[in-house]
């Protein structure tokens, strides 16, 4: 993700994880088959974050 004069941005993305737990194994384990499925399943969260990449970018004095 650059500025158009292609400098990189200040700050941090956000790029949230996932938790595994006995409640979603199954599903885990059916989005993890293939590439095919595991994109088609992150494929919302992919589009939500970076069709908005300016909400998403944080302060560095923010990071923890």
């Amino acid at each position: 993700m650059r500025d158009n004069d292609g400098k990189l941005p200040d700050g941090w993305f956000l790029s949230p994880g996932g938790v595994v737990d006995s409640a979603n194994i199954n599903e885990v384990i059916a989005r993890q088959k293939s590439p095919e499925a595991a994109y088609d399943w992150y494929k919302p969260t992919i589009d939500k974050l970076l069709g908005d990449q300016d909400a998403q970018m944080h302060p560095l004095k923010d990071a923890r």
